[in-house]
């Protein structure tokens, strides 16, 4: 199954000249998002040794000692009876998220610029299975570009 993100950001900026080649430029930044459920899928499957053992002997030797079965093959996962359903919601929710955006942009030769941003949107911590699962969307994001303007 294919799932998409969506998200509708709406940037509220305020922009200061702080000389002829500066400008700063800050504010909020309002966004709209479908956030995804996870779908957890389980497989079992169990193992079993069907068959005989064969021994071999060599001449005039006594046959090796055969090793348990446990000590051969081990399983450290847990039981299928302790299984208690997926650690993840699996709903489909949309929310409104508050965050702010800083940035810096300096005219380096006519019409040219070059622009640093800095932009977070927190979002409150769900902790899932020992995991903050919202710890992503909550990031900080840094943008550097180069720009050029068409009119004047």
């Amino acid at each position: 199954m294919r799932q998409s993100y969506t998200e509708f950001e709406l940037p509220v900026l305020l922009h200061l000249k702080v000389s002829k080649k500066v400008s700063a430029y800050g504010g909020i930044n309002i966004q709209y998002n479908k956030n995804l459920g996870i779908n957890e899928k389980t497989l079992t499957y169990s193992k079993t040794k069907n068959g005989t053992d064969t021994t071999y002997a060599l001449i005039d030797a006594a046959a090796p000692a055969v090793p348990a079965l446990t000590s051969v093959l081990s399983y450290s996962g847990n039981n299928i009876s302790a299984y208690k359903g997926p650690l993840y919601n699996v709903a489909t929710s949309y929310s409104f998220r508050l965050g702010y955006m800083l940035g810096v942009s300096y005219q380096f030769k006519p019409r040219w610029m070059v622009d640093g941003l800095l932009q977070q949107t927190p979002v409150p911590a769900n902790n899932v299975g020992g995991y903050n699962i919202n710890n992503p969307l909550s990031s900080a994001y840094v943008r550097f570009s180069i720009g050029y303007t068409l009119l004047k």
